[in-house]
């Protein structure tokens, strides 16, 4: 076992938190004090600020075994959210899952960059919804657009329904692959974080990022399967002056700015992300 604990030797939260830091460290896994605290606070179903306002606070065997059995899978290099079931996104807690990607915080600048073009009552389609990240924070915080929520995984469709669920928003939600369910000049606006992963980077990848699905993370060999898939339908179902917003991967930009027509597009715009990497592409169609 690896906090030293057991029914004749009660141990608090203080020690547990201490022990598990130091196992967490001597297995070389990262922010270890940050990921201790988040798993505890998981196990006793209180907020971080209650570990450190009752530090003498004793855990029963039972919090003690599941706290143990966290750690292990932490170790074993399971990411914390899977663990835990929740990762933040634009300050809203959303559920995720084994076989569902994990919401990452440079994802946040393409809600940004939607809510600063949405108007009013427009219709929008996000592509490759995953857990509904991106798309309920838009309906979120512009409640008069119409939301439709897309994605190829059954799984993932489940877990973004259930996160609009639990937040009390209507979204629509399809199944499909890219854009083939849709109609011509459907949408006023349509934002997609691709697969953009390069296969010929997995040697190198995090262990961590082994546990999320590959088919949301790599985009072929290049990472740029998926663009060009989407690059020659997407202009099809934008009406006349709606937007195409698309989150890029890192180094990606110039290959996806050339893939744009002059007759059916205006010039991409891009911002970068708080790293400098150039993060969001947002392009109108003529």
């Amino acid at each position: 076992m690896p906090l030293e604990a057991s029914v004749t030797k009660p141990i608090s939260i203080s020690q547990a938190l201490r022990q598990a830091i130091e196992l967490l460290s001597e297995h070389r896994v990262g922010v270890p004090r940050l990921t201790a605290e988040v798993l505890l606070s998981h196990v006793l179903g209180v907020e971080k600020s209650h570990l450190y306002g009752y530090p003498e606070k004793l855990l029963s065997p039972g919090q003690v075994d599941h706290f143990d059995d966290c750690l292990g899978q932490r170790i074993s290099g399971k990411p914390t959210q899977y663990i835990t079931g929740v990762q933040e996104f634009y300050g809203i807690a959303f559920r995720v899952e084994p076989g569902v990607l994990i919401p990452r915080p440079e994802t946040e600048l393409l809600v940004e960059e939607a809510l600063s073009r949405a108007s009013r009552k427009e219709r929008i389609l996000d592509l490759g919804t995953g857990s509904g990240c991106v798309a309920v924070s838009i309906k979120a915080n512009a409640p008069a657009t119409s939301i439709t929520a897309a994605d190829i995984s059954g799984r993932a469709l489940r877990v973004a329904r259930r996160n609009a669920a639990e937040h009390g928003l209507p979204l629509d939600f399809v199944r499909c692959d890219l854009d083939t369910a849709f109609q011509p000049l459907s949408f006023d606006m349509v934002v997609c974080n691709p697969p953009y992963v390069p296969l010929k980077d997995l040697p190198g990848l995090q262990q961590e990022l082994r546990h999320e699905p590959s088919e949301a993370l790599f985009g072929g060999q290049d990472g740029l399967a998926i663009y060009r898939r989407l690059m020659a339908t997407v202009g099809r179902i934008l009406k006349p002056g709606g937007w195409l917003l698309l989150e890029l991967g890192y180094n990606g930009r110039s290959a996806v700015e050339e893939m744009f027509s002059e007759s059916e597009w205006h010039p991409p715009i891009v911002r970068a992300d708080l790293a400098g990497i150039d993060r969001v592409l947002a392009v109108r169609r003529t």
